[in-house]
């Protein structure tokens, strides 16, 4: 009986053992690997030339543009249609929320998001239009993380992991001349 509970006792400790050391891996470099190549997408100037780059010969115009969503060995799938969708969206807005950036009036948060900056840089006119679509834009990237984590099989508390990934992204990315906020939340202009 002595030596039952001795291995009873000894096989829950191995048990417990083994669950307190599993070790979830954070794909960050895929992350950020994949960060930047989105937000080159959606930021980009939307010329012929950057959706082809990297197409060499007829065969690769007929493969689906999700195939160039990651080089080989990154494992991050940014291909579905929630992601797709947000991407384009995103894309079509840039256009609209970039004179804005460069005039001082939008500047980019240590969150990774939009943020009116300057009210005086934004006409009367355009005040409402621009926080429309200042709130969509913002609205989009955090569906982004979400649907990143979602794609991927990581948690829902991979979710502010992946929003600093791209926060980091957002400002290295950012044009001469935008503002920018840091970490410790001073604005500076890049």
């Amino acid at each position: 009986m002595m030596r039952t509970l001795g291995r009873s006792v000894a096989m829950i400790l191995f048990i417990l053992a083994g669950c307190l050391t599993v070790n979830v891996y954070f794909p960050a470099p895929e992350v950020r690997n994949a960060a930047e190549k989105i937000v080159e997408e959606t930021w980009g100037d939307g010329s012929p030339e950057d959706t082809d780059k990297g197409r060499t010969g007829w065969i690769d115009f007929l493969l689906p543009a999700a195939a160039y969503a990651a080089e080989p060995g990154v494992n991050i799938d940014v291909s579905s249609a929630a992601i797709r969708k947000l991407k384009a969206a995103m894309s079509e807005r840039a256009a609209q929320l970039k004179p804005y950036l460069r005039s001082g009036g939008l500047g980019i948060t240590n969150a990774g998001l939009l943020v009116v900056r300057e009210l005086k840089d934004i006409s009367l006119r355009d005040r409402a239009q621009v926080s429309r679509w200042v709130d969509a834009e913002n609205r989009d990237r955090l569906s982004l993380y979400s649907e990143i984590a979602r794609a991927n099989d990581l948690g829902d508390g991979d979710v502010p992991r992946i929003q600093k990934i791209f926060a980091e992204t957002w400002a290295s990315k950012a044009e001469s001349g935008w503002w920018i906020q840091s970490p410790s939340g001073d604005w500076t202009q890049r």
